[in-house]
C-alpha cells in the first residue's frame, strides 16, 4: 500500500514538472509587452515670482495678520474702486 502511494506521489511530480516545463518553455518564447518610458528630471525653476523679495512689505504683514486671524489689519480702503 505504501509503495501504491509512493509511485502515485512520483507520478504526479512528473506530471507537475512537465507542466512546469511546458510553461517555462513557453514563457521564453514570449516578447515582453512592457514598455519603460524615462521622461527624465523633472526640473524646479525658481523664479523671483515665488520668491520674498517680489511682494511689497505691506502686502507680506496684511497676509501674516490674515493667517494669525487679526481682523484689524490697520488697511485703508482704497480711493479709487477695484475693476
Amino acid at each position: 500500500m505504501v509503495a501504491d502511494r509512493e509511485a502515485l506521489a512520483a507520478e504526479f511530480r512528473s506530471d507537475v514538472a512537465e507542466i512546469s516545463r511546458q510553461v517555462e518553455d513557453r514563457l521564453s518564447q514570449l516578447r515582453a509587452n512592457e514598455r519603460v518610458i524615462d521622461r527624465g528630471v523633472i526640473r524646479e525653476i525658481q523664479k523671483p515670482v515665488y520668491q520674498r523679495v517680489c511682494f511689497e512689505p505691506e502686502l507680506v504683514r496684511l497676509l501674516n495678520a490674515a493667517q494669525r486671524g487679526d481682523a484689524d489689519t490697520g488697511a485703508a480702503e482704497p480711493d479709487t474702486p477695484m475693476p
